[in-house]
């Protein structure tokens, strides 16, 4: 299983651990087919998700 984390650090989607929990904290990580739901820094990926970060930066993120 992969972690919100792991999958942005290693992406490159997000610059560093620290920056990850500055947005996480502040509640920047929503899932875009349901838009009320925000998502954790310890969401661990079940299925494919849409993923917002911030106001502008759309990821699609697919579970092989």
């Amino acid at each position: 299983n992969t972690t919100l984390l792991n999958c942005l650090i290693d992406n490159n989607l997000v610059p560093s651990k620290g920056e990850f929990r500055r947005l996480a904290e502040s509640g920047a990580f929503h899932d875009v087919d349901d838009e009320a739901a925000t998502i954790g820094a310890d969401y661990v990926f079940t299925k494919n998700i849409n993923l917002r970060i911030g106001k502008k930066k759309f990821v699609k993120i697919t579970i092989a």
